[in-house]
């Protein structure tokens, strides 16, 4: 009996240590993920070092600074997408082996890379779909971010959601909900995210020219939250760490009284660095009005005056809770009910600053609706905005937009995209008051053999036929040396007139920024300077000709020659289509280019359904062995020509509901989402979220199974060399 009980204690103490032992291990292979109670990452106070970086900025404004500051942060920089210049850059404060999740404000450990839907990603800010190298790897606009939390971001532009809810709540991987919020286009980050998400924004636009509006809703609003999310101590650090890696800054970060000087236009105050030159010092400011009280939806402007007379009225404007209201360039936006102080704080003298009271009071119910048309025809593929006039005056418009025929005719935010032949009424009901709403009916029809295309921005290549309508005949642009010529501001003459056909249509390649060069294969059209002529060289050589709006048109201006050819150009993706237009030389008229149609055109659904065939058989061969390698040169392709899809087909893709078991369009996005939480792929269609709380849910679950199975799976073998001992002394 003792010596039972001397090994029952022997095997109660293995087992014991066992558990010990196993609980450790379960422990330690856990990913850190601790909840950070503080916003703001670091406490500690940060100082720029900067030292001369911006000396030869300094009196600039406008134009020129942004210039200047486009050389100066251009200059040395040295990017690479290797994981350690990251984990430096987003380190944690006083955490030397964990990083600072953007939009979480949790911490990880470095070391927890991406791996499926666990760990952290680098998290583009400015999607990588949208842009390409070295902007893709540049530590200025990427941070550590939540995997589940960045594939839900995707490449949704930033803005605000409504309602914020349960319907827009975003959970991270360990399915905790944040202060963020998205919906099928637009994704609201926390707070504490929002002012680094709009600096880093302003810097990519600067250092790369890529749009504001190509990551934002609205210019306005990335200034906003440029301005009245103020820079952190941890923003200062990670710039100056980012310096040590890349060699280069974000200037709104060091000086965000730089964006007042770039982006307002209306500025006038210090040039960079505070060089006043003549300009007056404040003493004190106000606010006109000071008090302002004002509904849900609407917009108060805000003057600043200054004493003495003639002092500088530059100002950085700051709202104490933005989510009231916002404040940019001095008008007021109400977002919610509540009360706010905007603050106006002199530029070139910070001690300096007034303030107004801002009262939000509800939104004021609309009584009736009103669409900007009612009733109109829509061309295949097309699409076309319609406005809301809200009554009374100054009523809430926010709307929810339906379309009685989905397969006919999508909406989004009061833009109607036409997706097969047919009829749909369109209707916006009240946000506010269910009881208003009004409608227009739209009919889908084949694109028009006439049809007007006026926004030069299409010019993006291809093939185009061109005309000349002189007396009421038609004149194609010449295809040889000589062209036709005009001896006044008036077309009197034409020499060289032939009829083009398919292989001699004119070639628009972009040559620059906002340059093109216009030739058909043999010749290249250019300006006479001699005779105040357009006609066609030969040479290998053509002039660069610069595009602008007209009041009806487009406007083609040779540098050369400083000539005009107006008209309108759309990109040719088929023969199908051919693009008739005139020409003028002095520009004095703006003439209209017209886009006619063969009469058969494929419709976004069936673009759609060829992409959705195309995806899935260029990803299944990756599918099937598994190889990331095969799957990564799919993506590239797939993704390529998804941009290139027209906005309606885009539609049709991003409203359709994933199944592996239903169309091809749903079996793509299902295969889709699971490509991108599998193998850690940059999203690239536009409002599908890649993650779902299924998914979180069940890698929860399997990690807590796992690390029970870890542990009976310690404990069993443990026990089973205690049986073996136990067995073994018996033995003996």
């Amino acid at each position: 009996m003792k010596h039972f009980k001397g090994k029952l204690g022997s095997v109660f103490i293995y087992l014991t240590l066992s558990l010990l032992l196993g609980i450790s291990i379960v422990t330690s292979i856990q990913i850190n993920n601790d909840r950070v109670s503080e916003l703001s990452a670091w406490s500690g106070t940060q100082i720029s070092n900067e030292g001369s970086y911006y000396e030869e900025a300094r009196g600039l404004s406008g134009t020129a600074l942004k210039t200047k500051l486009d050389t100066i942060i251009s200059r040395n920089v040295s990017t690479s997408y290797d994981w350690p210049r990251y984990e430096a850059a987003d380190e944690a404060e006083n955490e030397s082996s964990k990083v600072l999740q953007i939009y979480t404000r949790t911490t990880i450990a470095k070391t927890a890379h991406v791996s499926g839907s666990l760990g952290w990603n680098r998290e583009h800010t400015y999607p990588d779909s949208k842009i390409g190298s070295p902007a893709n790897s540049d530590n200025l606009h990427i941070f550590a971010s939540d995997n589940r939390v960045n594939s839900i971001r995707g490449s949704k532009l930033f803005g605000i959601v409504t309602p914020k809810d349960s319907s827009t709540d975003v959970q991270d991987s360990l399915g905790n909900t944040i202060d963020a919020y998205t919906n099928s286009s637009t994704f609201e980050p926390t707070d504490a995210a929002k002012g680094e998400v709009a600096r880093a924004t302003l810097y990519l636009n600067t250092a790369y020219g890529y749009s504001i509006t190509g990551n934002f809703t609205s210019e306005s609003l990335c200034l906003d939250w440029a301005q009245n999310y103020p820079v952190t101590n941890r923003e200062i650090y990670r710039n100056n760490i980012v310096h040590t890696l890349q060699g280069n800054r974000n200037p709104y970060i060091d000086h965000p009284e730089f964006i007042d000087m770039v982006y307002d236009p209306s500025y006038s105050g210090a040039g960079a660095l505070n060089d006043l030159g003549e300009v007056i010092e404040p003493v004190s400011l106000s606010l006109n009005p000071s008090s302002v009280s004002i509904n849900v939806g609407q917009t108060q402007t805000l003057t600043v005056s200054a004493q003495p007379a003639g002092a500088s009225t530059s100002v950085i404007w700051a709202s104490s809770n933005p989510h009231i209201a916002s404040i940019s360039n001095g008008l007021v936006t109400a977002i919610s009910e509540g009360f706010t102080t905007v603050t106006a704080t002199s530029s070139s003298s910070p001690s300096i600053s007034a303030t107004a009271n801002i009262t939000v009071n509800p939104p004021q119910a609309p009584t009736s609706f009103a669409l900007s048309e009612t009733s109109f025809n829509l061309s295949l593929g097309a699409s076309k905005s319609l406005s809301i006039n809200a009554s009374p005056s100054g009523a809430n418009n926010s709307a929810i937009w339906s379309t009685s025929n989905p397969g006919v005719a999508l909406v989004d935010s009061g833009t109607i995209y036409g997706i097969a032949l047919g009829s749909a009424v369109i209707t916006a009901t009240s946000s506010v008051n269910s009881g208003v709403s009004a409608s227009a009916s739209v009919t889908v029809v084949e694109a028009s053999a006439l049809t007007m295309i006026n926004n030069y921005q299409n010019i993006v290549g291809g093939n185009y036929l061109i005309t000349v309508n002189y007396n009421s005949s038609s004149y194609y642009l010449p295809t040889q040396a000589g062209g036709f010529a005009t001896g006044s501001s008036t077309i009197t003459s034409f020499s060289d007139v032939m009829n083009i056909d398919e292989s001699n249509a004119w070639t628009f390649t972009n040559s620059g920024t906002n340059s093109w060069k216009i030739s058909n294969g043999n010749y290249y059209l250019n300006c006479t300077t001699t005779n105040d002529g357009i006609g066609a060289t030969t040479g290998g050589s053509s002039d660069y000709w610069t595009a602008s709006q007209g009041s009806s048109g487009i406007l083609l201006k040779s540098h050369a020659g400083a000539r005009y050819l107006t008209g309108a150009f759309v990109n040719v993706t088929t023969p199908e289509w051919r693009g008739y237009g005139t020409a003028d030389t002095n520009g004095t008229s703006q003439i209209i280019l017209y886009l006619l149609g063969s009469g058969t055109s494929v419709s976004p659904a069936e673009e759609a359904e060829d992409w959705a065939l195309d995806f899935l058989s260029q990803t299944s061969a990756g599918c099937q062995n598994k190889s990331a390698s095969q799957l990564e040169i799919a993506w590239n392709n797939v993704s390529s020509s998804y941009i290139s899809l027209s906005d309606a087909t885009k539609m049709v893709i991003s409203y359709t509901i994933p199944n592996e078991f239903g169309s091809n369009i749903e079996n793509a996005l299902a295969r889709y989402i699971d490509i991108v939480n599998k193998y850690d792929f940059e999203p690239f269609i536009n409002g599908v979220n890649t993650a779902s709380n299924h998914e979180t849910v069940t890698w929860v679950q399997e990690k807590e199974y796992s690390s029970i199975l870890i542990l009976i799976s310690i404990i069993l073998v443990s026990s089973g060399l205690i049986l073996v001992i136990i067995n073994k002394r018996n033995f003996n």
